[in-house]
């Protein structure tokens, strides 16, 4: 080969092969937790219709993302001073503040 490959140095004669250590036995499977069965036990009552239940639950997640992102954007301005400039008690009282006048309307 070229320089630098082939040679002693470089997967020659010399040089020793890494062995894998041999597999450790297997663990025997783990119970599955009790949500898992649960969920489960909701897929297979669905069957065919499962894909349709995720693309609705995607949407209504998506639905209350963008309803959340709207609504810290809109009043960017009064929730920004309050988020870096206020600490602990006050910072989640004036927050449940901006909140409540948002729902009454006044902000």
């Amino acid at each position: 080969g070229g320089p630098g490959f082939g040679g002693p140095g470089f997967g020659g004669p010399g040089m020793r092969q890494r062995r894998r250590p041999a597999e450790q036995e297997e663990e025997p499977a783990a119970e599955a937790p009790e949500w898992m069965k649960k969920m489960q036990l909701v897929a297979s009552a669905l069957g065919p219709f499962m894909p349709f239940a995720v693309l609705a639950l995607m949407m209504v997640g998506m639905l209350l993302l963008t309803t959340a992102l709207r609504f810290f954007m809109t009043r960017a301005v009064i929730i920004m001073p309050i988020l870096y400039l206020t600490e602990g008690t006050v910072k989640k009282v004036l927050l449940g503040l901006v909140v409540v006048g948002a729902l009454l309307g006044l902000c």
